[in-house]
């Protein structure tokens, strides 16, 4: 009975972060996935061959150092 009334409690956690998105849709081919070690930090927009744009916050050279775009 418990695990039953925990997978009811999970089921509606997801169906509300569910509701969250609003208006979403795949990505295009344009958008790109900033990671470190395998852990994602940022997301960026290519605007040119070999240029990503994306937020000041996502990229510190002093703490990052190697950021790989995906």
């Amino acid at each position: 009975m418990a695990k039953f009334f925990l997978l009811q409690v999970l089921l509606l956690l997801a169906a509300e972060i569910g509701k969250r998105l609003i208006g979403g849709g795949p990505c295009t081919n344009t958008e790109r996935l900033l990671t470190h070690s395998g852990k994602n930090i940022c997301g960026g927009t290519l605007i040119d061959k070999n240029w990503v744009l994306t937020a000041a916050h996502c990229y510190n050279v002093s703490v990052i150092g190697y950021v790989e775009v995906n």
